[in-house]
C-alpha cells in the first residue's frame, strides 16, 4: 500500500471548510461512476486529488502492523477540525481501497444521491 504518493488537494484547512464550487460540481458529477475494483489513480483520475487519505485497520485500536488498507476522503464541508458528529456536520465521500489498492467500498455522509458501495461481508 503506497499512500505517500498522493499529494493532497489541501494540506491545510481553516475551519469550517467548504470546498470550492469547482470542486464540489466534479466531485457530485463523478461519484456515481465509482465501481468496485477501481484502483486509486482510476478514482484520482475520475473524481481530483482526495483532501485527506487515512489507513484502513484490521480491528479497531489495532497498531501499525494491522493495516490492511486505506480510505481517501473527498470533503465537501466540515464545520469543525474536531468535535462530535454535529458539531463537524460534515458532507463527505470515504471511499476505502485494500491492501491492492483497489476500491473495495464507498459511502457518503449527507450527500444526497450518491449510490453506496456496499462492504463485503
Amino acid at each position: 500500500m503506497n499512500t505517500r504518493d498522493i499529494k493532497l488537494f489541501q494540506e491545510t484547512k481553516d475551519y469550517p471548510y467548504m470546498s470550492s464550487k469547482t470542486r464540489e460540481t466534479t466531485i457530485l458529477e463523478n461519484m456515481n461512476q465509482l465501481e468496485r475494483g477501481m484502483t486509486k489513480d482510476d478514482v484520482i483520475e475520475l473524481m481530483t486529488l482526495p483532501d485527506e487519505v487515512n489507513p484502513t485497520y484490521k480491528f479497531k485500536n489495532a497498531k501499525s502492523d494491522h493495516i490492511i488498507g486505506f480510505s481517501m476522503v473527498y470533503i465537501l464541508r466540515r464545520k469543525a477540525q474536531t468535535g462530535s458528529v454535529y458539531e463537524k456536520d460534515e458532507r463527505l465521500l470515504r471511499i476505502h481501497f485494500d491492501g491492492s489498492e483497489e476500491l473495495v467500498w464507498a459511502y457518503a455522509t449527507n450527500i444526497d444521491g450518491f449510490k453506496p458501495i456496499e462492504k463485503d461481508a
